[in-house]
């Protein structure tokens, strides 16, 4: 479905900016069982409860949300590869 003057790949982009925010609301509620928690979710979401950042908070933040995007990502690759791996068996 594409509209008169969209510009291409734009919703592919939302598409899966929209599939990391739910990867990470979902990590970030995540309550562990064995009682160790990711010192990157940790400190992700202390930051993230701030409301007010400093110059080095801020880009400690940017980093921490880059990080877990490359978690994301990481995964991703890991179900496309797995999934293609299980088609051609």
């Amino acid at each position: 479905m594409t509209q008169t003057g969209a510009v291409p790949g734009v919703s592919r982009v939302s598409a899966d900016m929209a599939q990391f925010r739910r990867f990470l609301q979902t990590e970030l509620n995540r309550v562990s069982r064995s009682g160790h928690t990711d010192p990157v979710i940790l400190r992700y979401r202390a930051l993230a409860q701030t409301s007010a950042l400093d110059k080095a908070e801020a880009q400690e933040y940017a980093q921490l949300f880059n990080r877990m995007y490359s978690r994301w990502r990481w995964r991703q690759a890991t179900t496309q590869a797995l999934a293609r791996r299980k088609m051609s068996q």
